[in-house]
């Protein structure tokens, strides 16, 4: 008997109804940064470019010319609430699409490395070895000072120094699949490595990269924010929590909201990915089920 929607409804929410407070909680943060990121343009209550320098570094919850600034003003007058709104679109948008591209460029490396292992493995695997033994951040800084600011080149950058964590943990699980049973059937039945490595091996893959993902979406989000605060991320018109932090940097003794609330909103959105992730972690990878 087919299910009817409304089963399916009430399955999904007995389903949320006994995930983990902390779960919630992080699928909540996630769903309202998300939201911000869509609709920041017209639930703004701001224009989060309009200076007005008489009412600059205002408190939080000040009245303005009967305009009510919750987080306050910033150095140049302009609200902290509407620009908080503003740049979740620019994290969201290169924490995830650093994380297709380097999942995918990373997924199919690993794939290649260990299902054809002989030069071409030992090739890729020096490459990681030598990308890991670099500190990400020195990496990342050294990259993004050479190609400039930009959303693009920040893409880049994220994608080139991160793309060696996914490939690692699948070419060493690809190393194990290969030798399968399933594998060689596929062989024995005339489908060729192309065939083998993304129509068998990949999708056993796919839980390990949706777990790394998921993380890693919290790490580049961490890792954008400072190339933004020390100006090698996105040009500076661009609002983005980063920029944010740095433009309070000189005003912490007596305006510590300018640097404190958005800092405060990176944390807040990375803590709801990393529990997210953690939950998904624990759903998908079987050897860390209570038996």
């Amino acid at each position: 008997m087919k299910e009817s929607l409304a089963d399916r409804i009430k399955k999904l929410y007995i389903g949320l109804y006994k995930t983990p407070l902390l779960v919630k909680l992080g699928l909540f943060i996630l769903l309202l940064v998300i939201f911000m990121g869509l609709f920041g343009s017209l639930i703004a209550p701001y224009d989060p470019f309009t200076q007005n320098i008489a009412f600059r570094l205002s408190p939080p919850l000040s009245v303005i010319a009967e305009k009510h600034h919750i987080f306050g003003t910033d150095p140049l007058g302009r609200d902290i609430l509407s620009r908080i709104i503003l740049g979740a679109r620019v994290s969201l948008i290169i924490s995830l699409v650093s994380v297709l591209c380097a999942g995918t460029f990373g997924t199919v490396a690993g794939i290649i490395s260990g299902f054809y292992r002989g030069f071409l493995d030992i090739v890729i695997s020096r490459i990681i070895d030598i990308q890991l033994a670099i500190p990400f951040m020195i990496l990342a800084v050294a990259i993004a000072a050479i190609l400039g600011p930009g959303l693009t080149n920040t893409v880049l950058v994220l994608t080139v120094t991160t793309w060696a964590r996914y490939a690692r943990l699948v070419r060493a699980q690809t190393l194990s699949l290969r030798e399968n049973e399933f594998v060689e059937s596929a062989r024995a039945m005339g489908a060729g490595d192309f065939r083998i490595m993304f129509y068998h091996i990949a999708p056993n893959l796919l839980s390990t990269v949706i777990i790394i993902s998921v993380l890693e979406v919290a790490r580049i989000i961490l890792a954008e924010a400072a190339l933004s605060f020390l100006g090698l991320s996105v040009k500076p018109s661009t609002i983005t929590w980063g920029a944010m932090v740095a433009d309070g940097r000189d005003y912490l003794g007596r305006a510590w909201w300018v640097s404190t609330i958005p800092g405060l909103a990176i944390l807040t959105t990375v803590l709801g990915f990393n529990l997210l992730g953690n939950w998904i972690r624990d759903k998908l990878d079987p050897t860390l089920r209570i038996l």
